[in-house]
């Protein structure tokens, strides 16, 4: 178990470093990763003074322990989840992120602002990742993937 709650930086960036064609940024208190690819969010992960928050676009949840987080952070970069985005007009209103079980989409937690612009028409788009994980001493193309 990790002896400080920034532990968690670290070893996100050991577990991003396997992913093929993630750009992320390193900031004192948090990671940012791009958007994969078209069609995807970003993530961001945030060290509060009482655990620590993940975003998923604009979708977010507090958790207690490191090893959740970085969990959520594997789901959102995965194809078993997508995130259902609500427009008001060209404003995003609410995030859903959903999971995939059994070949079906199923809905968990909703985020949506207080104050949208409720009398523009209403638009739904899904968003979704879809990146290679890489883990340690898997081969790639007959080369075997340094630990560094």
């Amino acid at each position: 178990m990790p002896t400080s709650r920034f532990a968690i930086l670290g070893r996100a960036r050991r577990k991003l470093d396997r992913c093929t064609g993630v750009v992320y940024k390193m900031s004192a208190r948090g990671i940012d990763v791009e958007t994969p690819g078209p069609g995807g969010f970003p993530i961001r992960l945030r060290v509060r003074r009482r655990g620590y928050r993940v975003y998923l676009g604009g979708w977010w949840r507090e958790f207690d322990r490191d090893d959740d987080a970085l969990d959520c952070i594997d789901f959102g970069l995965s194809t078993g989840c997508r995130l259902l985005v609500e427009y008001r007009g060209g404003t995003a209103a609410a995030w859903t992120v959903e999971s995939r079980d059994f070949g079906m989409w199923r809905p968990h937690h909703r985020v949506s602002r207080r104050l949208v612009p409720f009398w523009r028409a209403k638009r739904t788009a899904y968003l979704q990742n879809d990146v290679p994980v890489l883990y340690p001493g898997e081969v790639t193309d007959g080369a075997p993937v340094l630990e560094g």
